[in-house]
């Protein structure tokens, strides 16, 4: 008897519920979308795309934004039309049963930004995606500069490492080299106060210009960093004892040795 009645309850409840669905699934079909709520990751930070960049993007498409019946908005849709503009690193869409359609977008962290020998500028983020440079827009990073010929149209070639399938192929150029001395300097606190910018010379190789002090540091190419940054931090510390003036160049290309231009 017991269980019948255990049976018979869950019966209910199961129609029940069958039958709010049902309501709400009605509902939804007369609900128009009124509101659109956006938030954007390190807004204040970083501001490579705005809240009225979202609202473009959306409204530029039939049925994704308000006036929209809410059933109508294909929040799979609206996600990939917002993962089409190159700053954005992710995007959530969805909708609530109040007319409202709300948005996530998270942006990419840029690491670097480059400009070319030709003044073309853009940003490269800390997993090697290209980032547009927009003029009413900046983030704050390191400044790579000098001889560098590798020109990227961040709309069509969004990252330093395509897939094996993609028709662009980058391949070895000064520009991954800066990326990964980059790279470097943002997973170390210490080493990415000290340097403000890198300038490449006509040999290609990397100067990285200090925040402190007026020498300059011949970095080379991107291989052995940690070798190399040890051996200026060794430098660094006979320059408490004896000064930060004497030398103008410091070149760490070399195994072993550190060659230091007097003033």
């Amino acid at each position: 008897m017991k269980k019948l009645k255990f049976i018979v309850l869950w019966l209910v409840i199961g129609a029940y519920l069958v039958a709010i669905l049902g309501f709400v699934a009605a509902s939804r079909d007369k609900i128009i979308c009124n509101q659109l709520e956006i938030s954007i990751s390190n807004e204040k930070l970083n501001k490579f795309i705005s809240k009225d960049d979202v609202a473009t993007i959306l409204n530029k498409y039939r049925n994704q934004s308000i006036g929209t019946q809410i059933d109508e908005i294909n929040t799979t849709v609206a996600e990939g039309l917002l993962y089409s503009h190159p700053a954005v690193k992710r995007a959530d869409v969805y909708t609530t049963v109040d007319g409202k359609l709300h948005v996530y977008v998270k942006q990419r962290r840029p690491i670097l930004r480059v400009v070319t020998r030709n003044s073309q500028s853009y940003y490269v983020d800390e997993n090697g995606e290209i980032v547009p440079y927009l003029r009413q827009f900046a983030a704050y990073t390191i400044v790579a500069n000098g001889d560098i010929d590798e020109t990227f149209n961040p709309w069509k070639t969004k990252t330093l490492f395509p897939a094996k399938s993609d028709s662009v192929v980058i391949k070895k150029c000064i520009v991954l080299d800066l990326f990964k001395v980059a790279q470097f300097l943002d997973n170390n606190s210490f080493w990415n106060a000290q340097i403000e910018q890198i300038y490449v010379n006509t040999k290609q190789d990397m100067i990285l210009v200090p925040r402190i002090g007026s020498q300059l540091i011949v970095l080379g190419n991107a291989d052995n960093l940690d070798y190399k940054f040890e051996k200026l931090r060794t430098m660094y510390r006979v320059f408490n004892q004896i000064g930060w003036n004497n030398y103008k160049t410091l070149n760490l290309k070399y195994s072993n040795q550190i060659i230091c231009t007097k003033r």
